[in-house]
């Protein structure tokens, strides 16, 4: 059999991943609808009844609707499928309404600890002792560690993997150059030129709450266009304005006529970026790994109030820096490929799943997103 489409070395907590989160996608396109929709059904009790923060409405309404999803399990399965762990299943959403969260009471964290504990033995001779040996050892080098100086780096006090930083990186600064984060890995120099920097300057000034009020003023300026106008007029002709606003107005706060003038053309190109716990990755650095961090869903809210999720790939990470501010002041954008929220995302109501299809690409040409 082909090595690709077996898996090794896997446990309880690994079944239990692919059961929750990918069967349902990835038997959708295989199987008939009243299949699909029971092993889906069975997928989202046990995402619900592992989640870390219990609804205890949800948990009811489970309680009362498992004994029909087993009878519809049972019409499709033969009866030596099932035994006493599959008829489990009809007590689980009572044992969590009553006992909690299950990684309080299942076995996994014990599992891992012993685990851990299994790691440790030296002696086979002498498994017992070995493992208390190693364990005491361990105990009083972590007591240890509280009594050392701070600026010792020790396992308990270590960064972690994914730490961002985590504060704020200066004082009295425009918010959208004061976002922890950091690269990872080695960084790259390239020019943005014309149109692009045109659009990274324009979407820096719209997110920038400092600029709201000029932002706001410009659009009033323009309420006798339609809104699609007013949209293409702002993509166009805001930059300008503003600059024009900043010298005509006599405003010296250098931060605000930093961005005026805008970034520099020559900025920072990462493959890998850590920010708000999370290692994101563009999709070229990702292709051919086995796991994959490119993927983006930005909520938004029109100006209508109706809300539309867009879906993207991460292809860039650029870090622009203000060349024209005395600090230096360096702002990271996601240069992504959106998919388009009307004709490439399709979600299904009955059980939340959504479809996206990469191929259908937004036409709008607005790339980027606040790292």
């Amino acid at each position: 059999m082909n090595k690709l489409t077996t898996t090794t070395s896997m446990k309880t907590h690994d079944a239990h991943v692919i059961m929750q989160r990918l069967l349902p996608i990835a038997l959708k396109e295989m199987l008939p609808e009243h299949v699909w929709s029971c092993i889906t059904e069975i997928s989202l009790l046990f995402q619900s009844i592992c989640s870390s923060v219990l609804d205890a409405a949800s948990l009811r309404r489970l309680q009362e609707s498992v004994p029909i999803l087993m009878c519809n399990l049972e019409k499709i399965m033969p009866p030596s499928f099932f035994d006493t762990m599959e008829h489990l299943i009809i007590h689980l959403p009572y044992e969590a309404l009553t006992a909690g969260p299950v990684f309080y009471r299942w076995m996994y964290r014990f599992e891992r600890f012993l685990g851990e504990l299994k790691k440790k033995v030296t002696n086979k001779a002498h498994v017992e002792a070995s493992i208390c040996q190693a364990y005491l050892q361990q105990e009083i080098s972590t007591f240890s560690s509280f009594y050392f100086e701070r600026d010792v780096i020790t396992r308990r006090k270590r960064p972690a993997r994914n730490d961002d930083i985590g504060e704020d990186l200066y004082e009295n600064v425009v918010s959208i150059f004061n976002y922890p984060g950091r690269g990872k890995g080695a960084a790259t120099q390239r020019y943005i030129l014309g149109g692009e920097l045109q659009i990274a300057h324009t979407y820096i000034l719209m997110n920038c709450p400092e600029i709201s009020p000029f932002y706001h003023e410009f659009r009033a300026s323009l309420s006798a266009f339609p809104e699609n106008e007013i949209d293409a007029l702002v993509d166009s002709d805001f930059v300008n304005w503003y600059k024009y606003q900043i010298n005509s107005r006599g405003i010296v706060d250098p931060l605000l006529v930093s961005l005026a003038w805008g970034p520099g053309a020559s900025a920072k190109v990462w493959r890998q970026y850590v920010i708000n716990g999370y290692t994101y990755h563009t999709a070229d650095y990702g292709e051919g790994r086995p796991t994959t961090n490119s993927g983006l869903c930005v909520p938004t809210i029109g100006y209508d109030n109706s809300e539309t999720s867009f879906f993207g790939v991460l292809q860039e990470i650029l870090e622009l820096e203000m060349p024209s501010c005395a600090k230096k002041l360096t702002c990271v954008l996601f240069r992504c490929t959106w998919v388009d929220p009307t004709r490439g995302v399709r979600k299904n109501p009955k059980y939340n799943m959504i479809d996206v299809n990469l191929s259908r690409v937004y036409p709008k040409n607005e790339p980027f997103i606040l790292a």
